[in-house]
């Protein structure tokens, strides 16, 4: 079968910064017309985690939308999520503000969001 690359953007551990440390993958799989996805990690990890003890909560949207914009930048051929669930559709009150609040800003059928000229549809969990 056929290999899918998948770049995970290590956004909920590393912060934005991340994209500029990916930007030389990228500028590589642009050069060589490489299709690939990118996972958008939907959670925030907290100070202090630990192997045992990773500290993961749901990311804010303010950010999630940042990822999305640079992800429209990029223009991978698929944008993921990890993890839709628990992230942004669990129980936690937090995950379902993140879910409501892209739900408003993106899926709105009166209220159509493109990112860098890419129309989004609900993410896709991985």
């Amino acid at each position: 079968g056929a290999i899918r690359l998948m770049v995970q953007d290590g956004v909920g551990v590393y912060g934005m910064v991340n994209y500029e440390r990916l930007a030389p993958l990228f500028a590589l799989l642009k050069q060589r017309n490489a299709a690939f996805d990118l996972v958008l990690e939907v959670f925030t990890q907290l100070p202090g985690a630990s192997p045992e003890d990773l500290r993961l909560v749901p990311a804010e949207f303010e950010r999630v939308q940042a990822q999305l914009e640079a992800a429209g930048r990029i223009a991978p051929t698929r944008i993921l999520a990890f993890a839709v669930y628990p992230y942004m559709a669990g129980a936690d009150p937090k995950a379902k503000a993140l879910g409501a609040a892209y739900e408003r800003a993106v899926l709105s059928q009166s209220n159509t969001i493109s990112f860098a000229g890419r129309a989004l549809d609900k993410l896709r969990d991985i």
